[in-house]
């Protein structure tokens, strides 16, 4: 109608009149010349605060903080428990394991929201209740811990254009790449401007639950090739993706003339 005619307009003309519109992802960016095709566009993604994350020197004892067990290997998800957050796809990858590899691993779900109900229910109706470790909120002071206590961070988001839903970039990607985990998110939205394939983790195509199972089988079997990934992505953000890399790109931006 005529309110969001206006509303696109009015975006275009702030988009055009921007001296620079700094993206934090290409996905964004695609966005943005979209709606304004001759706007000064530059892709920044955002940084991490390396001091705040980072790898334990004792994944269990991590681990212990928050009564998770030793004995299983860890899937971790940082998220709130929306529909497009793809917390399902997890769930279904794990009910296509076989059961003894299934049960040598525990995924860990931090966070809430409104899909939690039916998480819950389709966890019990998947027969992996028992695989499954519900935290609700986490406080962002105890997210360094978590991180680090767990030897896979996943998360499944796909593209909801109904729900507008989709990572604009993923920073929970980058929290656990410094915190020294291997990730593994899907090919939706910024997030592979997060992920760099075979430097810190993998990505996969959204809904992909063969995918998904097919790591969470590996890392089962397993857990050395993504822990050793977990020291890439580390070694990545430490060189490439501080807050410090962020300004060094962004400061020249603002000084220029034009």
């Amino acid at each position: 109608g005529p309110r969001m005619a206006m509303r696109r307009w009015l975006r275009a003309r702030v988009l055009l009149a921007a001296r620079w519109v700094v993206c934090n992802s290409r996905y964004t960016e695609r966005l943005v010349r979209a709606a304004a095709p001759a706007a000064r566009t530059v892709v920044i993604p955002p940084g991490v605060d390396c001091q705040h994350f980072q790898p334990a020197a004792d994944r269990l004892a991590a681990r212990a903080r928050f009564g998770l067990p030793a004995d299983r290997r860890m899937v971790l998800s940082v998220a709130r428990l929306d529909t497009y957050k793809g917390h399902d796809v997890v769930l279904r990858a794990l009910a296509a394991l076989p059961a003894a590899a299934r049960d040598r691993l525990q995924y860990v779900v931090a966070g809430k929201g409104e899909h939690q109900s039916a998480l819950h229910a389709l966890a019990a109706q998947l027969g992996v209740t028992a695989n499954v470790t519900w935290l609700g909120f986490v406080a962002d002071g105890d997210l360094p811990d978590l991180y680090a206590s767990a030897d896979l961070f996943v998360l499944c988001t796909r593209e909801d254009p109904q729900a507008r839903g989709v990572e604009g970039f993923g920073m929970v990607f980058l929290e656990a790449q410094a915190s020294g985990v291997a990730v593994l998110g899907t090919q939706a939205g910024g997030i592979p401007d997060a992920i760099e394939e075979g430097r810190g983790g993998w990505l996969v195509p959204q809904d992909d639950v063969a995918a998904v199972a097919a790591h969470l089988q590996a890392l089962a079997g397993d857990p050395a090739p993504y822990h050793a990934m977990g020291r890439s992505g580390h070694a990545r953000v430490l060189a490439e993706c501080g807050w410090s890399h962020y300004t060094d790109r962004l400061l020249p931006l603002l000084d220029a003339d034009t």
